[in-house]
C-alpha cells in the first residue's frame, strides 16, 4: 500500500513540475580596463612611491619590515601610469608609525551560576590591551604641487582593544597573557598593517588608476526536451565569442565586442517579444524571459547603454523575477555610469584649460 501511495505521489509531483524550462549558463573570461572614479589630471604621466616603515616588534618570518614594504610596493602599483624612481608627476608616500600597545589591564565580572542546584557567585578574569598602528598616506600632484590625499587612514590612529579569554583566577589570566604575548601581539601588528595596506590599495585603485579587472561573464540559454531553443543557443555562442574580444585597452577595448554581440542582441530582443510570463507551458515563460533579460542587461552595461540596462532590470522586476543578478546589475550600472561620467568630465576639463 505504501509503495502504491508513493508512486501516486511521485506521478502527481512530476505532472506538476514537468513544465518550465531549465536555464543553462556558460562563462567567458576576459580582462578590461576599469576607468577611475576620480581621474587624475591628464598632465600626470609618471608616479613614484616612497615608504617609511619601522622595524616591528615580535617579527616573524612571514611578516616583518621587509615583507611589509614589498606588500606596499606591490599593492600600490598604479596601473595606467609609468613608475619612476626619480622625479615624478605624482608622488605617493606611506608612513607607518611605531606599533603601540599598553600594559595589560585586569578586568573581571561576577555572575550568578547554578551549581549542584545551588546558586553561587562566580568571578571571571581577563586582560585587556590597547593598541594601534598609525599609518599616514599622502598623494601629491607635483606638477601643481597640490595634495590629492593627505591623512591618516582607516582609523589607524584610533585605539583598538585586545582581550584575552576569561579565566577563573587573575593569576591564570596573567599567566596566559605572558605565555602567549609574543604571538598575540605579532598577529595584532600583522592584522593592523594588512587592514590599512588593503584600504590604501583599494582607495588608489578604485579612485585613481586604470585597473585591469578580470571578469567571468555568464551568458544564459534554455533547455527543454519538448522545446526548440536553438535560437537562444546560437545567441549564447555569439555572445560568448563577443565577450572574448574585449581587451584590456582603455581606448578601444570594447570596439570589436560592440559589433560582434549585435546579432545576439537582435535575437534576444526578438525572442523576448513572444514571452508569456503567466504561462508555464510557453516556450518563453517567466524563467526563460528572465534569463534573456539578464543577458540583455549585462550586454547593455558593457556597451555603456545604461538606460537600456535599467529598462531590462525594471522589466525583470515587473515579471516578478527578482533573481540573484538584479541587485548586482543595479550596482554595476551605477558604478560604470559614474566612472564614464567622471572621465568624460575630466577630459572636457582638460581640453578647456
Amino acid at each position: 500500500m505504501r509503495k502504491v501511495l508513493l508512486l501516486i505521489f511521485l506521478a502527481a509531483y512530476c505532472s506538476c513540475h514537468s513544465f518550465g524550462q531549465n536555464i543553462k549558463g556558460d562563462d567567458q573570461k576576459f580582462t578590461y580596463v576599469r576607468l577611475p572614479l576620480k581621474p587624475l589630471p591628464a598632465s600626470i604621466k609618471t608616479y613614484k612611491l616612497e615608504t617609511l616603515v619601522p622595524n616591528f616588534p615580535f617579527n616573524s618570518y612571514s611578516f616583518n619590515r621587509t615583507s611589509a614594504i614589498a606588500q606596499l610596493n606591490k599593492s600600490l602599483k598604479l596601473d595606467g601610469y609609468e613608475s619612476s624612481t626619480g622625479a615624478a608627476d605624482l608622488e605617493m608616500y606611506v608612513k607607518v608609525e611605531p606599533f603601540y600597545y599598553s600594559n595589560p589591564g585586569m578586568r573581571s565580572r561576577t555572575v550568578e551560576e547554578t551549581r549542584d542546584k545551588a546558586t553561587i557567585k562566580v568571578t571571571y578574569y581577563w586582560l585587556e590591551v590597547q593598541h594601534n598602528l598609525p599609518v599616514h598616506f599622502r598623494m601629491t600632484n607635483k606638477i601643481d604641487n597640490a595634495a590629492i590625499f593627505d591623512s591618516y587612514v582607516a582609523g589607524s590612529r584610533e585605539y583598538a582593544t585586545f582581550r584575552t579569554p576569561e579565566f577563573r583566577t587573575s593569576g591564570e589570566a596573567s599567566n596566559y597573557y605572558e605565555s602567549q604575548k609574543s604571538g598575540h601581539l605579532q598577529k595584532l601588528i600583522e592584522n593592523s598593517f594588512n587592514e590599512v595596506a588593503s584600504w590604501i590599495s583599494d582607495y588608489v585603485k578604485s579612485n585613481h588608476d586604470f585597473a585591469q579587472v578580470a571578469v567571468k561573464q555568464e551568458v544564459l540559454t534554455a533547455r527543454h526536451k519538448k522545446e526548440d531553443y536553438s535560437d537562444l543557443d546560437t545567441a549564447q555562442a555569439i555572445a560568448l565569442r563577443a565577450y572574448a574580444l574585449i581587451k584590456p585597452d582603455r581606448n578601444s577595448g570594447f570596439a570589436e565586442f560592440a559589433a560582434a554581440i549585435q546579432p545576439a542582441l537582435d535575437t534576444w530582443v526578438k525572442v523576448l517579444q513572444e514571452a508569456d510570463v503567466n504561462n508555464k507551458k510557453a516556450r518563453i515563460d517567466a524563467k526563460v524571459a528572465n534569463a534573456i533579460i539578464h543577458n540583455l542587461s549585462d550586454a547593455y552595461i558593457w556597451l555603456n547603454e545604461f538606460d537600456k540596462a535599467n529598462e531590462m532590470i525594471t522589466k525583470a522586476d515587473e515579471n516578478g523575477k527578482r533573481d540573484y543578478w538584479v541587485a548586482e546589475a543595479r550596482k554595476n550600472v551605477a558604478d560604470r555610469n559614474n566612472r564614464k561620467t567622471a572621465n568624460q568630465q575630466s577630459s572636457l576639463s582638460s581640453t578647456q584649460k
